[in-house]
């Protein structure tokens, strides 16, 4: 608010270390930014820009709702495989976590790839929750992700397994 930026921005990349998944956060996130300015224009400087920010998420290993947030952002930039590209980053880093996993079968299905969604919403079935997840919370995800299931099947008219996964959503 004292516009003493270059005071304030040691303390605001700190800050991002601290909630944003440690000391390699401020560089990815100033990268991240930089291709989302240059995303617009896609000339030979958002390769470069873009190369760059690849480099620096795979050196960092950040929070799972950081690469959640980022595939997010690309992906309304219309930048579906770098989205991909970081979730699947967040994936290889967080294989335990249903939650990174549902939000890359989701962006799967957002960009119209329904076939690797059905795969990786398949995988989440069977994924094994956390002790401490509270069973009622836990029966009402797995619905969720068999009624996701059933409308993939669906759509690909896979009527017989969509039936399958639809009861499954409902016992």
């Amino acid at each position: 608010l004292q516009k003493q930026y270059s005071e304030a921005e040691p303390v605001y990349r700190r800050y991002l270390a601290v909630h944003w998944g440690g000391p390699s956060a401020p560089d990815v996130l100033d990268r991240f930014s930089a291709v989302l300015a240059l995303a617009y224009f896609r000339d030979s400087q958002f390769s470069d820009t873009l190369r760059k920010f690849e480099e620096a998420l795979n050196r960092a290993r950040l929070a799972e709702e950081v690469y959640q947030g980022m595939a997010g952002i690309l992906f309304k930039a219309q930048l579906m495989p770098e989205a991909e590209a970081v979730m699947a980053r967040a994936a290889a880093l967080f294989p335990a976590s249903k939650d990174v996993q549902y939000y890359q079968a989701q962006l799967y299905r957002s960009s119209l790839n329904p076939r690797k969604a059905l795969e990786l919403f398949e995988r989440l079935s069977r994924m094994k929750s956390p002790a401490d997840v509270d069973p009622d919370l836990d029966r009402l995800q797995q619905s969720v992700v068999y009624q996701k299931i059933g409308s993939i099947r669906a759509e690909l008219v896979e009527f017989g397994e969509a039936e399958s996964a639809y009861k499954r959503a409902l016992e």
